[in-house]
């Protein structure tokens, strides 16, 4: 094996890793033995990834690190070298992007910093075919003595259709749960662009940058075929930030579903933006009749002052007025709220709470509810860093769950937050008029699973 990349275990694993299977197809295209391997779908233990890397002998090992997954990453990385201390790692993802230091870390060989298919394409010609100078592979950090060089940053790419299909293949596809009430199964995710053009203070553009790019509407099509006729999939998650940036990118697609047939054989969700230019009833009726049963909205608060100083750039009526829309096309809503951000105090996380039982008259179906977190490499992290707000001090101790206090704020104590969140959710699906329009709903076996499964999400999510 020329290269494994690895998912770690103890991580979050509702859809496949999307980033490890696109810089996976690109290495087979580069003639590279590779392979993608989910530890956490597959509940592997660390001896049981010693046994794979025993077996498989790769010359690379490589895995995604994001901030929660810090430990976890480096886990992987240390049973490689443990297995075999001449095996090559190399980790990328958001964290690493943004802190390329952990290259000084004695189990990390070279970090890839954002966008990874073509940098980990030299950088696996320079290491096993000894092809190239590593000092001129951009978006490479990597010690060298006793330094750490980071080369100049790779170009964003430009052309996402000179890239194959991600590698879904070594991959137990049906095993994945699904994300955001899932509602039919199989399900996997697809994305047809990749960067932002927003500057929300709590979200980081490390990996995929500002500049908006599309991949051609007919290629996303056929991606999207190939998977309802080779993987069964029931329903399609496209994984964008923005699905509905460009009208006549997803006309074109929503048009080709239609024309296929590809509406009737599977169903569809996305996440999209509330602003009036993005929205129509037009568009969302032909979204609705190409297969859309369910949008997802970042509204992250119901007071327009802290929409605006963390520059969310939308009002709180474009967000009423989008949401009842969607509701008269007949797709269901899910929308994201946030407690805790920046400017945020305790009558402002009531002004959402009361926002979101707002938009429950007017369409919305589910609502969720997450505290801010100061992720590294956004505006929040630093103002949360300035203000001696962040609790841990080590990255190892950095976990994504309830128990561990990363910020606590004097004027909105964590424990308030995670109380108040409670009664978000309580607030919300508890309510009468909520469960009797839920209920006036079911038309199908489909629906009373959707409902079943929503109960558990929900006391899961309010655990």
């Amino acid at each position: 094996m020329d290269v494994l990349l690895v998912n770690p275990n103890e991580t979050s694993a509702q859809m496949p890793p999307l980033g490890l299977m696109y810089i996976c197809a690109v290495l087979r295209e580069g003639g590279f033995k590779a392979s993608v391997i989910d530890a956490e779908i597959e509940q592997m233990d660390n001896a049981h990834l010693e046994s794979v890397f025993n077996k498989e002998k790769p010359a690379i090992v490589g895995v995604p690190m994001f901030t929660p997954t810090y430990s976890q990453a480096l886990n992987v990385l240390e049973i490689a070298k443990n297995v075999d201390a001449s095996t090559k790692t190399v980790v990328g993802g958001p964290h690493a992007t943004v802190l390329p230091e952990i290259a000084e870390h004695n189990k990390v060989d070279y970090v890839v910093r954002g966008e990874g298919e073509m940098t980990f394409l030299e950088l696996a010609n320079f290491i096993i075919l000894g092809k190239g100078d590593r000092k001129k592979i951009k978006g490479i950090s990597y010690k060298d003595g006793n330094k750490i060089n980071h080369n100049p940053n790779r170009g964003l790419i430009q052309n996402l259709d000179e890239l194959p299909w991600p590698a879904r293949d070594t991959l137990p596809i049906e095993k994945y749960p699904g994300v955001l009430m899932p509602k039919k199964h199989p399900e996997t995710q697809l994305m047809g662009t990749r960067g932002c053009p927003f500057k929300c203070a709590f979200c980081s553009s490390s990996i995929f940058g500002k500049t908006m790019r599309f991949r051609n509407p007919m290629n996303v099509v056929d991606e999207a075929e190939f998977l309802i006729e080779k993987y069964k999939i029931k329903s399609l998650y496209f994984y964008d930030d923005g699905l509905n940036y460009r009208a006549d990118w997803l006309n074109t697609i929503c048009d080709e579903f239609i024309k296929r047939g590809l509406n009737e054989k599977i169903e569809w969700k996305g996440q999209v933006r509330v602003n009036k230019g993005f929205v129509n009833q037009e568009m969302l009726k032909k979204m609705k009749k190409a297969g859309c049963w369910m949008l997802a909205w970042g509204i992250e608060s119901g007071n327009q002052t802290v929409l605006n100083n963390i520059h969310k750039a939308i009002t709180l009526k474009e967000v009423e007025d989008a949401i009842r829309m969607s509701a008269k096309a007949g797709i269901r809503n899910f929308g994201f709220f946030m407690g805790g951000n920046m400017t945020e105090t305790k009558e402002t996380v009531f002004d959402t709470i009361r926002f979101a039982k707002k938009l429950m008259k007017v369409g919305l179906d589910y609502a969720q509810w997450t505290l801010a977190t100061p992720y590294p490499g956004t505006e929040f992290y630093e103002v949360c860093k300035k203000n001696n707000w962040i609790k841990v001090s080590r990255w190892e101790d950095w976990k994504d769950d309830k128990l561990t206090v990363i910020i606590d704020r004097p004027e909105l104590p964590l424990q308030w937050l995670q109380d108040t969140t409670e009664k978000a959710y309580k607030s919300f699906y508890m309510n009468p008029y909520y469960v009797a329009r839920q209920l006036s709903k079911i038309r199908n076996a489909d629906d009373v699973k959707l409902l079943m499964n929503g109960m558990g999400w929900i006391k899961k999510a309010m655990k």
